[in-house]
Formats: C-alpha cells, sequence, structure tokens
C-alpha cells in the first residue's frame, strides 16, 4: 500500500508541479475506448529512461510535461512505480503537496475515485498522510475543509464514498451529522444532495444585475426529461438558521429528503423554475439563491441544489434635477380658474410637476354683511334701484352701503327721500364705531327704547354723550332727526373740539345755542354745506340720501378712512 500511496502522491506532485491542471481532464477524456494511448502499446521502460534522464539533466525546456500530457492516469502510475522512489523522498512530496493548490488537490482525488484508480481507503491514507498528525488524527475543523473540497467543484462523489471517508477521517462511527451541521448553508445542501446522490444536467441560475427598484429574474432549466420534477428555490444564508443538522444521516435516502424539505419548505421563496424579486432594493445587494430540483420517489429519489447564483442591485443616483417650467402657475381668484405648475428636468426628462387645474374659489361674502368678497374685495352689484347712477347721492349711497354703516330699507330700495328718524341715525353712528358690546354700561332711564334693533346702540350712544334724549325719560326714537341734531350728535361723537366764530348761514339766527358750534365745527370740515340759496335748515328733517353724503364726508374729511 506504502508503493500505492508513494505512487498517488508522484501523480500529483508531477500534476501540482509540471502539468496543468487540463492535462488531466485532457488524459482522462482521450483515453476512453482508444487503445493507442493503453499502457500495453506504450514502452513504459523508454519512458523512465526520459524521465529520468530529464529530471537528472534538470529539463530546462520543459520536455517532461510534453512528455507526460497526453497520459492516462494508470500509465503514469506504472511509470512512476518504476522509478522506484525511496520513503524519503516519497515524504518530501507528501510534504510539498501540503503547499499545494487545494482545490486542484480535491479535484483530483476526485477524479481518481470517480475513474476507479483509488478506492474510499487510498483517499483516506493520503489525507491522513497530508493532513494528520503523528497518529494519523485529523481535527474537526480540517476534516470540515476537506469535506467542503470533496463536495465543491464539478466533481459527484457517490454516497457510499463519502460515508466511508467521514467515517475514516472522523474514526469510525463518528458524528457525521455533528460534522455536516457545521458547514455553510450551501455547502451543507450540496453535502445532503451528494449523501443521496443525484445528477442532473441543469442550466443556470446565472448571476443576475439590477437597476434598484426594477425585478430580479433567476431562471433554471432541466436539460432532458424534467417530468415529475419540483422546484424549491432557497437563500442559503436563511437556510444556515435551520435545523439542517440535527437530521439523521444514518437514516434511509427517502428520511433524509423529506426532512430536508420539511425545514426547506419554511423558508422557501418560490415553487416554479423562475424566481422573480420585485422592487429590488439596495438591502439586496449581494443576496445569493439556489434551486433545489427534487422528486420524492420511493424507489428513486431525486435531489440537485444548483449553484448559487448572486443578485447585485445597482443603486438608482438622484439626478440633480434642473427644473424647466413648461407651464407657470397661476392662482385662481374667485371667477377665474388658475393651475398649478407644471415643469420637467432638462438633465433627465423626468416630470417633475403636472400642471392641474385650481377651479374657481368664488365670492366670500361672510364679512361686511355679505357685501364685499374677503378674497378678492370686489363688491356684489349695486342693489338698490332707487338709487341709479346718476342720482346724485349715488356715490355717497355707494360709500356708506360699501363700509356698512348704512343699509337699505329692503333689499333692493335705499329710499333716498324717506326720513332718517333718531334711532337710525344712532345705529348709523354705532356701526362706525364697530358696534361695540354695551355691557356693564349704564342704562339710561329712557322708558321708549325698547325695539331690538336699536337698543343698544341707543345705551352706547347715551353713554359715550352722543346724546342726552329728548327728555330725561325719552328718547323718541322714531321720531324724525332734524339737520341740527344730526351735526350735534356727529359732533360730541367726535369729541366737541373747540370752534369760534357763528354760523355763516342766512337763518343763522334760527340755530338753537346748543347747536350753533356743532354747526360751525361741521361746515369748517366740510361735513355739511347748506343749501344753494345760503340757509342751512337746522329744523329740516334729514333725508337718508343727505344722511349719507354728510356720513361719506366725515369718513373722508374727519376720520379718513
Amino acid at each position: 500500500m506504502r508503493t500505492r500511496i508513494i505512487s498517488l502522491v508522484m501523480v500529483l506532485a508531477l500534476v501540482f508541479t509540471l502539468l496543468p491542471v487540463y492535462a488531466i481532464a485532457d488524459a482522462v477524456s482521450v483515453t476512453g475506448n482508444d487503445d493507442t494511448t493503453d499502457s500495453q502499446s506504450i514502452d513504459i521502460q523508454d519512458i523512465v529512461g526520459k524521465i529520468q534522464a530529464l529530471i537528472k539533466g534538470g529539463d530546462a525546456n520543459g520536455e517532461l510535461e510534453k512528455l507526460l500530457k497526453g497520459l492516462n492516469i494508470d500509465t503514469i502510475v506504472q511509470i512512476l512505480e518504476k522509478l522506484g522512489l525511496d520513503s524519503n523522498t516519497a515524504n518530501q512530496l507528501l510534504e510539498k503537496l501540503k503547499d499545494m493548490d487545494m482545490k486542484t488537490l480535491y479535484e483530483t482525488l476526485k477524479k481518481l475515485l470517480e475513474d476507479g484508480s483509488f478506492n474510499s481507503k487510498d483517499i483516506i491514507d493520503i489525507l491522513k498522510d497530508l493532513f494528520g498528525d503523528s497518529n494519523g488524527n485529523i481535527d474537526t475543523d480540517k476534516i470540515i475543509e476537506i469535506l467542503k473540497g470533496l463536495i465543491g467543484g464539478d466533481g459527484n462523489i457517490d454516497t457510499d464514498k463519502i460515508i466511508e471517508i467521514l467515517k475514516g477521517l472522523i474514526g469510525g462511527d463518528g458524528d457525521i451529522g455533528g460534522i455536516l451541521g457545521k458547514l455553510d448553508a450551501y455547502t451543507l445542501l450540496k453535502a445532503i444532495a451528494g449523501l443521496i446522490g443525484s445528477k442532473l444536467d441543469v442550466t443556470g441560475p446565472k448571476d443576475v444585475t439590477v437597476n434598484e427598484g426594477a425585478t430580479a429574474t433567476f431562471n433554471v432549466k432541466v436539460n432532458g426529461n424534467a417530468s415529475g420534477l419540483k422546484y424549491m428555490w432557497i437563500e442559503p444564508s436563511v437556510v444556515k438558521g435551520l435545523d439542517l443538522g440535527g437530521i439523521d444521516f444514518s437514516g434511509s435516502k427517502l428520511e433524509i429528503a423529506m426532512k430536508l424539505f420539511q425545514a426547506l419548505s419554511k423558508v422557501s421563496l418560490s415553487t416554479t423554475d423562475t424566481l422573480e424579486l420585485k422592487n429590488t432594493a439596495a438591502a439586496d445587494n449581494g443576496r445569493t439563491f439556489a434551486c433545489v430540483i427534487y422528486n420524492i420517489a420511493l424507489k428513486d429519489i431525486t435531489l440537485f441544489v444548483t449553484d448559487e447564483a448572486k443578485l447585485t442591485v445597482t443603486p438608482v443616483v438622484p439626478c440633480q434635477h434642473v427644473k424647466v417650467i413648461d407651464t407657470p402657475a397661476i392662482a385662481a381668484t374667485c371667477t377665474t380658474d388658475g393651475r398649478t405648475e407644471g415643469s420637467h428636468c432638462s438633465v433627465c426628462n423626468e416630470v417633475l410637476s403636472v400642471s392641474e387645474v385650481i377651479k374657481a374659489t368664488g365670492h366670500d361674502f361672510s364679512d361686511l354683511d355679505g357685501i364685499r368678497c374677503k378674497n378678492c374685495g370686489e363688491y356684489v352689484p349695486f342693489p338698490f334701484t332707487d338709487v341709479p347712477k346718476t342720482a346724485w347721492c349715488r356715490a355717497d349711497v355707494e360709500y356708506v352701503w360699501q363700509h356698512g354703516i348704512m343699509k337699505g330699507i329692503s333689499a333692493t330700495k335705499f329710499g333716498p327721500d324717506t326720513k332718517m328718524t333718531r334711532a337710525m341715525f344712532v345705529t348709523v353712528l354705532y356701526r362706525m364705531e364697530g358696534s361695540p358690546s354695551v355691557e356693564g354700561m349704564q342704562i339710561p332711564a329712557f322708558t321708549d327704547i325698547g325695539a331690538k334693533w336699536c337698543y343698544d346702540a341707543i345705551i352706547w350712544a347715551y353713554n359715550a354723550g352722543v346724546t342726552l334724549g329728548k327728555t330725561a325719560t325719552t328718547f323718541a326714537p322714531n321720531d324724525s332727526i332734524t339737520r341740527a341734531e344730526i351735526v350735534t350728535m356727529v359732533y360730541r361723537y367726535s369729541g366737541s373740539p373747540t370752534v369760534s366764530g357763528v354760523p355763516n348761514f342766512t337763518d343763522a339766527a334760527s340755530v338753537g345755542a346748543w347747536a350753533r358750534d356743532a354747526i360751525i365745527w361741521a361746515t369748517s370740515v366740510g361735513v355739511v354745506n347748506g343749501y344753494t340759496d345760503g340757509s342751512f335748515g337746522p329744523n329740516k328733517t334729514a333725508l337718508r340720501s343727505e344722511m349719507a353724503a354728510m356720513l361719506h364726508r366725515y369718513m373722508e374729511f374727519v376720520k379718513v378712512v
């Protein structure tokens, strides 16, 4: 056996040091049933002599590589045995093998097992010589590494051989399940598939690269008869958290498969030959997926785990938009529609905003007794049909109506020639003041002020000193108010400023002393002008049109509104 091991070591040493990896594949593929490469047709001794000469001479031109390339493994073994290397040389080669490419080592071991050149015990001896201590014992971590090497790649070792090798490395009936449970998730699945011993010709899945937010699609295709096969897409990193290490590998293949599928079904992502991941995010970058293809049958269980496919998500770099306004924004008014801004990016052409119609709001006449719109300031159409545009008092009536100082006697009549009453006038002054609350004010001794519409106005006027009443106990709200009374109330409302001189009217002698200063003040500030004949008419009843004119002038010349 030692000679056998030395021969294998030499094969590996020469493969690693002299031949490219493809030489083995070429040697195996060339042999097949072609007798021309069989050892029977090759002069082994002649080749041995040439090799000895090349080794002794240093092989400066790489002739040894050319000589060995194309030979099958059996022929190489025979040649190496005839070289008769001693134990010291073999041990040196063993030490050298420890520094070789492990992937190539494991692939070569699997190739030798598949070809039947060596059995499981030969491989166990080689591995113990390479990686064992003085007693041939290999620690668990190294066994796991060896197992990964034997499972990975393109080779396929059947169940019995894997079990034999594992048992040989861990010393008989060791915990095979415990060893497998320490493998990474993907290798563990491959190991279980290798234990069950299924093999399929499968294309895919391939790595996928998508932009963030797009859909990533992975596909597999079974080449040949796919009848009865089922699919289960899994993410190996998630599978690691499942209790796969607890599967009893001493049981039947069916028991192992059933327990495996029961665990995998909890994390399965798809049960068809296609896996779609919609709306991929940056967090999905680097995720890997594999497809378990299987068919549970009592006589022939199929379990195949595809290679992993990696998802690469390319993050979408936000465009530093340069806005181009296609449709400028226009504010809606009470009577016309507006629109929002419409724009796009001049760099990426993305629509940044879509212009939408903003409906006209309509007038809001909730202020000023429903006369003026609080949004646009527009007044409702002038309602009084008895004050035409040509009327001398039209501007005055519009003013007092728009400012809420005077209202009409109905919805459509102002009553310009209607006489003004005392109650009407104090109510007008009360509105000019802003209709303040009269709570807490002194109640006068007037016995004739019960009407609700003018009650607060009379209380306010009395407390403000605007009126003292007709008598100590009467206000006479329904009496027509004279021009002298109106001027006097306005004068008092303005604070009774100091005046001098005498009224400059033809009927000044008929002006009572109580109204004299008020008339002098009113004419001096332009509130009243008198009649065209030079008279003032202090005792004439004031008309509503005259009242509107006086108040308009007062608001403009005195209150300056």
